[in-house]
């Protein structure tokens, strides 16, 4: 076998390079963090291992404090004009661009919760029940919830056309890759199997910011643009979510819509309204989707862009939460289809809502409908420790000073001000409910499912339904089946396996040929070795040969000379070879 110099040194040298630059690295960090907590554990113990960590955060958050607190020092002012805390504008030239966006998550969620009550006074009510009474009601009603899912038969409204159905699974994929493709790279090699061309992608939302992650892309053979906004995935789409208080769309104070979501879609149809123009009027349709989160923002840039002589637009959410009032959600029916799936809480949560599964707490009588040794062990485990608390803080005593329920005046007074502002899912609503249920026993449910489009304030939308399915129901995949179609996301997951596979099995070959064929080389390299001990002009071969059949041969040879150099020529100009040797 032949020795390579200078592969080893070169194998050294580049893994010595590669690990400098790895621990380098934020990963390469981690991990050398890590390994050394477990040096310091490992040498000190873990007490004095974690007593040490939280004095060094200690330290570490105090010495930031000190620092900032002096730094905002000169901001001025002496806070008479400040009616809050949350009224204190961090300083805009820091040098730290980091500095100043939690205190601005903080403080919006802060303004957002008290507008909310100002906004929508009728929340106010929700606290009804003393803390370990609402907590025991909610677990009961929730294992009620559980026993037997909702059946409904809806008279209102009319059948999904299966052709409406098909085109809303395909804009659903879209939304669906929106949170599953990690670089745009990948999302483009997606999108060029369907015949689009990725135009821009924004994969990460930021942080305190309201700009959401999304994509555009443009089919020419169909003429189409397309704009799709992804549903929440980060923690800062979920600040969005929680930014929660009416606002005025677009200017008009007679409409209002949810802040955040509002927020969001604004900040994407700043970037999308020109190129969204010029292509409607090259005769491009314009379709914008997503989902939950994203489906309420499409919804919004929707109506955006038909307030601004953009005609031929249509959007397809998916989740859609309520985020408009009625007006607002009337006028997307033109050219809008929100779906929703049986039990998902997303479009279901509104002020209404809330105040309904309010009333449905104060109206429960556990003691009536549920019997504790039905309820699972979890479920039972929980209780115990609950009435553990409530005994504990009432110091046992059970006829202690209890917060009575609101009466009935009360809570229709309460929802008196739900004509300030009641949102509504937007445009025309994909209702698909459970006409039956159907649960085997240890497998998937197999509820009987009915599909109809009805209206956003269709009563059928107005409740939450305290069980599983209120979050199994929301994600995309449960939308594919919401639709009676199949995720084409399914099919390209295993034809990519399927090459993967052949690929692998392709190296392998390769690689086993390649070992074969090294083992011929090394053969060969055997017989030169070989071929080198028998010397120039094959004079060993010949001592060998009068070794072992006597010496009347031994002229042969030198007689035949020029037939030998014929034969060796012939054989490769293998003299060539021998003649290089020393």
């Amino acid at each position: 076998m032949r020795f390579k110099p200078g592969m080893w040194a070169a194998r050294a040298a580049f893994s010595a390079v590669e690990s400098l630059s790895y621990i380098s690295s934020s990963q390469g960090l981690k991990h050398f963090v890590l390994v050394q907590n477990a040096a310091i554990v490992y040498t000190i113990g873990p007490s004095r291992a974690v007593s040490l960590s939280l004095k060094c955060l200690l330290a570490c958050c105090g010495a930031r404090a000190v620092q900032i607190f002096l730094f905002t020092k000169k901001l001025g002012g002496d806070g008479e004009n400040m009616d809050s805390i949350w009224d204190l504008e961090p300083p805009a030239d820091t040098g730290d661009p980091g500095m100043g966006a939690s205190w601005k998550v903080l403080r919006e969620l802060a303004r957002s919760l008290n507008r909310g009550k100002d906004e929508m006074p009728s929340l106010e009510h929700l606290q009804t029940l003393e803390p370990p009474d609402l907590v025991l009601r909610l677990i009961y009603l929730f294992h009620v919830y559980q026993r037997q899912p909702v059946e409904e038969e809806l008279s209102e409204g009319e059948s999904l056309p299966d052709s409406l159905a098909e085109e809303l699974a395909q804009y659903l994929y879209f939304s669906d890759r929106a949170y599953d493709e990690p670089t745009d790279a990948k999302l483009q090699e997606k999108m060029e199997k369907r015949g689009w061309q990725l135009n821009l992608a924004k994969m990460q939302a930021t942080w305190g910011e309201h700009e959401p992650a999304y994509f555009v892309a443009t089919h020419d053979k169909n003429k189409e643009l397309l704009c799709v906004i992804r549903g929440t995935a980060q923690m800062e789409d979920l600040v969005t979510d929680l930014v929660a208080h009416p606002v005025p769309f677009d200017g008009d104070e007679s409409r209002q819509v949810h802040s955040g979501i509002y927020a969001a879609a604004s900040w994407v149809a700043a970037r999308f309204t020109a190129l969204a123009q010029g292509m409607a009027a090259a005769g491009y349709t314009i379709t914008i989707t997503g989902h939950s989160l994203g489906a309420g923002a499409a919804a919004m840039i929707g109506l955006l862009l038909k307030r601004r002589g953009v005609k031929n637009v249509k959007v397809y959410g998916f989740a859609t939460p309520a985020c408009m009032d009625s007006r607002l959600a009337e006028e997307s029916r033109e050219f809008t289809h929100s779906v929703v799936f049986r039990d998902d809480i997303v479009p279901r949560f509104s002020p209404e809502a809330l105040l309904n599964l309010n009333d449905e707490i104060n109206d429960f009588r556990p003691e009536e409908e549920v019997d504790d040794a039905e309820l699972d062990q979890p479920l039972r485990t929980i209780v115990a420790l609950v009435r553990k608390v409530a005994e504990w803080s009432s110091g046992g005593d059970d006829d202690g000073d209890k917060k009575k329920p609101p009466s009935k005046e009360e809570r229709e007074e309460a929802r008196k001000h739900l004509q300030k502002y009641n949102p509504q899912i937007p445009g025309k609503v994909v209702y698909t409910y459970r006409k039956k249920s159907v649960r085997p026993e240890g497998k998937e449910d197999s509820d009987e499912l009915v599909r109809t489009i009805i209206t956003g304030d269709h009563k059928a939308l107005r409740d939450v339904r305290l069980c599983e399915s209120m979050i199994n129901d929301h994600g995309t995949e449960a939308y594919f089946r919401a639709l009676g179609q199949d995720n084409p996301a399914h099919a390209e997951k295993e034809e990519e396996e399927r090459q993967q596979k052949d690929c692998e099995e392709k190296k392998k070959e390769k690689a086993e040929q390649g070992a074969k064929q090294e083992e011929i080389e090394h053969a060969c390299d055997e017989g030169d070795d070989e071929d080198d001990n028998e010397g120039p002009d094959g004079q060993g071969a010949d001592k060998e040969s009068d070794g072992s059949q006597g010496g009347s041969q031994h002229a042969e040879p030198h007689e035949n000379s020029s037939d030998g150099k014929s034969m060796s020529d012939e054989n490769g100009g293998s003299n060539d070879s021998w003649l290089q040797v020393p």
